[in-house]
């Protein structure tokens, strides 16, 4: 927000005894839209950031010195990771302890605070990919979220990672990403293309191999379709991938933002030749933004040419099914949003999926009301109620009705729709007075087998417990939901599913969690001095 400070003006007058002029100020307005971060950090420009939303990458240095990566390169190779079963995947980090390094330079800090928010952690999940010579290519793919059966974000929710501690030359089998190919699902359970060609009707830009020097780092989002390329070299390639998440939603920018309005830059331009998404990525950036959504309105003719195309069916018109229902959307009139209301409620996958994207370009409390209405709905197929948890789980705003609606839909026994509901139930403001049961309610889904469900659960008992007061914190009701944490955190039979009841544990503000938190780790702590060669 604007803050005002008062500026002294200088005084001529002399110093003598002669009575001194009334000293005059001037109200000067600061606006300051970074947040408060040390000076080591380096922020995204608005240029930077918009890139980064339209293309779904950024290229970065760490600007390390050579012997660091060089001794990165030398202790991976010590571990003998291309001998078959002796990648150690998520202990990468204490084996090699000096990775964090490459987090904390201020260019990498720096940026993912720009995209997730100041309070982002790092997943649990990262792996040493080892390229080696005549090692084949990979399949275009986008990771998957331990499950793929996910209603993915447009908004930047996660972040991938990729480190190159060594020069990435083509012969050496780079990764190969695909620029401004987030938004496409292809089919929300396809996760790799069935060929190395990409589908015609993306339109994307060429896809790039990323050739770069020792220390680069490559930012992506999570939902970027890439692959490894053949080594045709005659040495290793390593890249080291890391993910990591927003814990909070935006209330203003995290970059260094100098204007709020989403900039016509050069690559907006460019990606906008081939498929015009400018409501998309304006809605994007508004998000990341924390502020209300722009509306752009439309003609009788263009809503009703935005409605027909929101039903053309297969993956092939995806570009244009998401064009249309941002439009309809971005518009803020009552005869499109009833249209994209009609579409969420559709049985056919394609359709309501982009009609979900297109709500979450609106943020008014009539859109909010009516999509509450729809996940309350029991006789609305499962498949349009999840997306309706997923439309309030994208909301920037508190609203009386969508609390009561996930608790609601919380009972179901359908899991994608509990998913969504868990996942929802993070994200969206809530009143002191709806803390424990939201809790109660997260915490019984953490107690359904489905790993996905679970991780979710235990991730948003965590987000919630950010916003939570010591004095609930405390009450004998969280206090059984931290033991049922403690429990989970040591018996689950799913690594992130730990994970995450840890994290949740850390940000209860309660004596209880943390104490429990503490002993697990006590316990758990890895020895990166202890060998085979040294093992006491």
């Amino acid at each position: 927000m604007p803050r005002s400070r008062m500026q002294k003006q200088e005084s001529t007058a002399s110093q003598g005894n002669a009575p001194r002029p009334r000293q005059k100020y001037t109200e000067v307005t600061v606006i300051d839209r970074s947040p408060i971060v040390d000076h080591s950090t380096v922020l995204l420009t608005d240029q930077q950031m918009s890139d980064f939303i339209v293309n779904g990458f950024l290229v970065l240095n760490t600007n390390l010195p050579p012997t660091f990566h060089d001794k990165i390169c030398e202790k991976t190779r010590s571990l003998d990771t291309t001998a078959k079963d002796n990648n150690p995947g998520n202990n990468i980090l204490p084996l090699v302890p000096e990775l964090r390094q490459v987090f904390e330079t201020p260019a990498v800090r720096g940026a993912l605070t720009s995209v997730l928010g100041r309070d982002y952690i790092m997943h649990a999940h990262r792996y040493p990919h080892v390229n080696a010579p005549g090692h084949p290519p990979q399949k275009i793919h986008r990771d998957s979220y331990y499950g793929y059966n996910h209603l993915r974000h447009h908004k930047t929710r996660w972040a991938m990672v990729m480190y190159y501690p060594a020069d990435t030359t083509l012969e050496l089998g780079p990764t190969c990403i695909v620029p401004t190919s987030q938004y496409y699902s292809c089919g929300n359970m396809l996760h790799r293309l069935p060929s190395d060609t990409l589908p015609s009707e993306w339109k994307a830009p060429q896809a790039k191999m990323v050739t770069c020097p020792a220390g680069s780092v490559v930012l992506i989002h999570y939902d970027l379709w890439h692959r490894g390329t053949p080594n045709k070299g005659n040495k290793l390639r390593y890249m080291f991938k890391f993910q990591f998440m927003r814990t909070k939603m935006p209330q203003q920018p995290s970059w260094y933002s100098q204007s709020l309005e989403f900039p016509a830059t050069e690559a907006v331009q460019k990606a906008a030749a081939n498929y015009d998404l400018t409501d998309l990525w304006r809605n994007v950036w508004d998000w990341h933004c924390g502020k209300r959504y722009q509306s752009t309105p439309l003609t009788s003719k263009q809503i009703a040419e935005a409605a027909k195309v929101l039903y053309l069916p297969g993956d092939q018109n995806e570009p244009v099914r998401l064009i249309a229902a941002y439009k309809l959307g971005s518009s803020g009139d009552n005869e499109s949003l009833k249209i994209l209301l009609e579409a969420l409620r559709s049985a056919d996958e394609n359709t309501y999926r982009c009609a979900m994207y297109g709500l979450t370009a609106r943020d008014d409390d009539q859109m909010i009301d009516s999509v509450c209405e729809i996940l309350r709905d029991e006789k609305v197929d499962c498949g349009p109620r999840a997306a309706a948890a997923f439309v309030l789980s994208e909301t920037l705003r508190p609203h009386d009705l969508i609390v009561p609606a996930l608790l609601h839909a919380a009972t179901s026994s359908n899991i994608h729709l509990q998913r969504s509901v868990a996942e929802a139930l993070g994200t969206c403001s809530k009143r002191p007075e709806d803390v424990e049961k939201v809790l109660q309610t997260l915490a019984g889904l953490l107690q359904i087998r489905d790993d996905q469900l679970q991780f979710f659960s235990a991730f948003s008992i965590g987000q919630t417990g950010s916003t939570m007061t010591r004095e609930i914190a405390e009450t004998p009701q969280v206090n059984e939901v931290v033991k049922q944490l403690d429990v989970t955190s040591q018996t689950n039979h799913n690594r992130y599913v730990r994970f995450f009841t840890l994290f949740a544990l850390e940000r209860i503000p309660s004596l209880e969690a943390k104490d429990r938190l503490i002993k697990t780790l006590w316990n758990a702590r890895w020895d990166d001095l202890t060998t085979t060669a040294s093992a006491f």
